[in-house]
C-alpha cells in the first residue's frame, strides 16, 4: 500500500484515499488551476518588469487555450494575472528599502516579538520600514516600535475575516509604494497575499512561525498554502515545519529557514548551587492546550508520590479569553484544585516583561508543550543561562540535545516528563553548570537577532537578483 500527501500528513491509497482525493480536486479546481497557469505565465514573461499583464483571460487566445476551455476561461477572467514576486522590480542590491511589516497585534506573543525585533532591525540596517496591525489595543510589546519611530498603521477588526483590515492594508500598500511586505503568522500571511495584488511589484515574504499541528478545518490549511503561490517566499522558523511545507509542490523551490533572534546581552552564566530546600521551575507561554498545562500537573503527581516533595512551579503568560482557552483553564484550575499539594507549590504570574529576572530566580526552564514552532522561552533560557527541561516535539531535539544544553521528555507521557526532573534533581552544580554553558554558546553562534535581520535582508536581495 503506498501513501499520498494530504492536508494533515499522508493518506493510504485506500478507498477512503480515492474519496478525499475526488474532494480534494474538485476544491483546487478553483484554486490550484489558475495558479498553475498563473506561474507558467510568469516563467514565460521571466525578467521582464510589469505589474499587471494586460490579458482578458475570458478571450482564451493561443497561451490560454493551451490550459482551459471557453468556460474555464470565462472563469478565469475574475482573477487579474500577476507577477511572480521573484520576477518583481525592487531596489538595487544593498539599497534602501522601503519596508512594511504585518503582524496581528504588539500582544505578548513569540511572533509579535519576533516582529517587533525583525522591523527595529531592518530600520537600524538602514531601511525605511512601516509597520502594519489590526488588533492596535494590543499591545505589550509597542514599545520598543515607538522609541525606533517606526510609524504604525492599524486597521481594527471585528473578528474573523475583515474586509476593512484587507482594504486598509492594500490602501497603504498603494499609497506607500513599498519594495517590500514582511508578514508573520496565518491571518497576516492572508491579509498580506490578498492585498499584494494591489502592489505586485511589492516583494512579498510570509512567515509560518508554528507547527501544522495548529492547522484548523482541512480547507482552511489548504487554502492557506495555496495562497502562498502569491508570496515571494514562504519563510519557517523551524526545519520540521519547512520539510512539511516543502511537501506541497508549489512550495518546494519557496520555502526557507530563518530562526529567531534575540538580543544577546552578553555572557551571564552563572554557577548556581543545587538548592537543598528542592526546585524552582519556571514555565512560560499561554495557559493553552498546546502549551500542555495539564501534562504537567500530572507529572507533578508522580513526581510527588515517588519524591514525598513537590518542586515549586511559576507559570508566566497570558490567559486566552476565547471559549477553548476559556475551558481550559478551567480543566486546568479543576485539576490543581484536586491536587492541593500541587497548588501550593503553583504559581501564576501572568504576562511578565522581567523575563530575565524569573530566570535568574529559577533552577530552570521547563517547556511541556505538545507542539512548537522555534520556541523563545528556550533561546532566552539559553541565553540567560538557565538550563532547559524540553519535549521531545517539533525543532527542541536539534535545539536540545539530550544532555548536552538540556533535557528531553515525551510530552504524552506524564511519567516521562516527571523522570526527566528526577534526572534534572540529580545533576550536582557543575553538571547543571556545563548545560547552561552550552546552551549560552549556542545561543551567541546562532540566535542573535543581528544573524535573523541579516538573513531576512539578504533573502530580498536574492529575490531581486534571481532574474
Amino acid at each position: 500500500m503506498g501513501f499520498a500527501p494530504g492536508a494533515f500528513g499522508y493518506w493510504p491509497y485506500t478507498a477512503s484515499f480515492w474519496f478525499r482525493r475526488a474532494w480534494y480536486r474538485a476544491f483546487l479546481y478553483v484554486v490550484y488551476r489558475p495558479v498553475l497557469f498563473f506561474g507558467t505565465v510568469n516563467r514565460w514573461v521571466s525578467g521582464k518588469t510589469i505589474s499587471w499583464v494586460a490579458v482578458c483571460v475570458s478571450s482564451c487566445d493561443g497561451v490560454q487555450r493551451a490550459f482551459f476551455d471557453e468556460s474555464e476561461c470565462e472563469f478565469l477572467s475574475l482573477y487579474p494575472v500577476f507577477l511572480s514576486p521573484v520576477e518583481q522590480a525592487g531596489s538595487d542590491e544593498g539599497a534602501s528599502m522601503r519596508i512594511l511589516c504585518v503582524i496581528d497585534s504588539f500582544v505578548s506573543g513569540g511572533a509579535q516579538r519576533q516582529m517587533v525585533e525583525l522591523a527595529v532591525g531592518l530600520q537600524s540596517f538602514g531601511h525605511d520600514v512601516e509597520m502594519f496591525v489590526y488588533h492596535p489595543e494590543l499591545d505589550f510589546f509597542r514599545g520598543p516600535v515607538d522609541e525606533a519611530g517606526l510609524r504604525v498603521h492599524s486597521v481594527t477588526s471585528g473578528g474573523g475575516f475583515s474586509f476593512p483590515v484587507l482594504s486598509g492594508l492594500a490602501r497603504v500598500l498603494r499609497e506607500g509604494k513599498h519594495d517590500a511586505m514582511i508578514s508573520f503568522l496565518g491571518s497576516s500571511n492572508v491579509y498580506a497575499e490578498l492585498a499584494h495584488m494591489a502592489a505586485p511589484r511589492t516583494r512579498l515574504i510570509v512567515s509560518e512561525r508554528n507547527s501544522h499541528l495548529a492547522d484548523g478545518s482541512a480547507i482552511t490549511a489548504l487554502l492557506k498554502r495555496v495562497l502562498h503561490v502569491l508570496a515571494g517566499r514562504v519563510v519557517a522558523n523551524n526545519h520540521t515545519h519547512a520539510e512539511w511545507l516543502r511537501g506541497y509542490p508549489w512550495l518546494r523551490r519557496k520555502v526557507a529557514i530563518i530562526y529567531n533572534g534575540f538580543a544577546l546581552d552578553g555572557p551571564d552564566v552563572l554557577l548556581r548551587e543545587k538548592r537543598r530546600e528542592g526546585l524552582r521551575l519556571l514555565a512560560l507561554g499561554r495557559v493553552v492546550e498546546q502549551k500542555n498545562v495539564l501534562g504537567l500537573i500530572e507529572a507533578l503527581k508522580l513526581f510527588h508520590q515517588r519524591n514525598g516533595f513537590v518542586p515549586e512551579v511559576s507559570w508566566a503568560g497570558r490567559r486566552e479569553g476565547s471559549t477553548g482557552g476559556s475551558r481550559y483553564q478551567e480543566w486546568v484550575e479543576a485539576l490543581l484544585s484536586s491536587n492541593p499539594v500541587i497548588k501550593d507549590r503553583w504559581h501564576w504570574l501572568g504576562e511578565r516583561k522581567d523575563v530575565k529576572t524569573l530566570f535568574a530566580e529559577h533552577d530552570a526552564l521547563i517547556l511541556p508543550s505538545l507542539y512548537e514552532g522555534l520556541p523563545n522561552v528556550v533561546c532566552e533560557a539559553f541565553i540567560a543561562g538557565t538550563p532547559v527541561l524540553a519535549s521531545n516535539v517539533c525543532d527542541n531535539p536539534l535545539l536540545v540535545p539530550d544532555g548536552e544544553r538540556g533535557l528531553l521528555f515525551d510530552p504524552e507521557k506524564p511519567e516521562d516528563m516527571a523522570r526527566a526532573i528526577e534526572r534534572f534533581l540529580q545533576l550536582d552544580a557543575g553538571q547543571r553548570h556545563r548545560l547552561a554553558v552550552n546552551g549560552n554558546a549556542y545561543a551567541v553562534a546562532h540566535l542573535s537577532v543581528e544573524r535573523m535581520v541579516r538573513e531576512y535582508d539578504l533573502l530580498l536581495q536574492d529575490m531581486t537578483d534571481t532574474h
